[in-house]
């Protein structure tokens, strides 16, 4: 571990604006909540919800857990919403970016164009910081 979720924690703190931190596997957890919970399933899409308006949101170690298909769609639609709103989204990875589409591709029935729309969608406006690159 490089200091990646430490760094960006420092960050948010700096920026004083509200936001939410999930890690990739809870960001997939509330996204399935919110569409297959029984029990308090307003609450799960409430939570959900949150995630696409807060003022930042913080996806630590987005590669973590399976691209299935339906993950695949509901973080292309978090990342478009917020896109669109021009909402500032944080996120953190194990890999690089091309081994990221890569996961998604593999894990998510070969669907190229999907993956690319999300790798698209986490570097736009991005700066990315390599630090397997000394």
């Amino acid at each position: 571990d490089e200091g990646k979720s430490c760094a960006m924690a420092c960050l948010l703190n700096k920026a004083r604006r509200p936001f939410v931190w999930w890690s990739g596997t809870s960001a997939r957890e509330a996204a399935t909540e919110a569409a297959t919970a029984d029990r308090d399933r307003e609450g799960a899409s409430r939570r959900w919800h949150y995630g696409s308006i807060v003022s930042v949101l913080m996806l630590d170690d987005i590669s973590q857990g399976v691209f299935k298909p339906a993950w695949s769609s509901k973080l292309f639609d978090l990342l478009e919403n917020r896109n669109a709103a021009g909402l500032p989204t944080f996120w953190t990875s194990q890999i690089s970016i091309s081994d990221l589409k890569r996961k998604m591709i593999d894990q998510n029935g070969g669907d190229l164009p999907q993956a690319e729309a999300i790798a698209r969608r986490l570097t736009q406006n991005t700066l990315i910081i390599d630090a397997s690159n000394p």
